[in-house]
């Protein structure tokens, strides 16, 4: 299986806080409440249940991932809750060993609950920092040697003048062909992360009929072979 599909996705979050954490390699992530986790192969219908750690909060998380470290040979979730005013706690589940760490607390705020866009091997989120101007950043998370790094916005005066006028409201960051995108849903303008790392300006242009969204129904309603669990 392609480990960058060529496709367009983006982040979203269910009403009834039932959503998809992510996928990778046919594996996928899945949230059927908010204080609980499963992985799931839907080939093959086996489920498996993340057990928590008694390190984590008896609280919803804030933000999540899903995805594949190639280095290492394994799946890793990522669950990030918010730890006093300005300051994010990242727990990290191996699956290829079942243990849960604390990787980092960091000085971002996340405003809401997000699931983290894969892209290259790395979880991306947007988040503020914590200067007075609360400035709006992307902020990255690699799997192999999970290390944080801010990703540049886009320099151009499109992008300066909507982030004037609407800050972090309607920005979503997404993918296409394997391309990490950033986009205004309200302008539907949208920038493309090159293969230089670089931002290259999509336009308004492309239009974006349906996002990757999908209604994850309750686990107890799920039978193998029998009900799907999206639909």
């Amino acid at each position: 299986m392609s480990k960058e599909p060529d496709d367009v996705s983006t982040s979203f979050l269910d009403l009834n806080d039932r959503h998809l954490i992510g996928s990778s390699h046919g594996l996928v992530c899945v949230s059927p409440s908010p204080t609980k986790i499963v992985v799931i192969n839907p080939s093959t219908r086996e489920v498996k249940n993340v057990t928590k750690s008694r390190d984590i909060p008896e609280t919803s998380f804030m933000c999540q991932g899903f995805g594949y470290d190639s280095k290492n040979d394994d799946y890793k979730i990522v669950l990030v809750f918010q730890k006093g005013e300005n300051n994010a706690c990242f727990h990290v589940l191996s699956l290829r060993y079942n243990i849960w760490k604390v990787i980092a607390e960091i000085n971002y705020v996340f405003t809401s609950r997000v699931v983290g866009i894969l892209c290259e091997g790395a979880l991306h989120w947007l988040a503020n920092d914590t200067s007075p101007e609360k400035k709006i950043v992307i902020l990255s998370l690699h799997f192999s040697d999970e290390k944080f790094m801010e990703v540049p916005m886009p320099d151009d005066t499109r992008y300066n003048k909507l982030y004037n006028r609407w800050k972090s409201s309607w920005m979503r960051l997404g993918t296409i062909n394997g391309c990490l995108c950033l986009s205004w849903l309200i302008s539907m303008d949208i920038w493309v992360m090159n293969k230089e790392r670089s931002w290259e300006y999509f336009g308004p242009a492309l239009k974006i009929e349906y996002d990757a969204v999908h209604m994850i129904k309750q686990l107890k309603n799920y039978i193998p072979n029998k009900r799907p669990l999206c639909h």
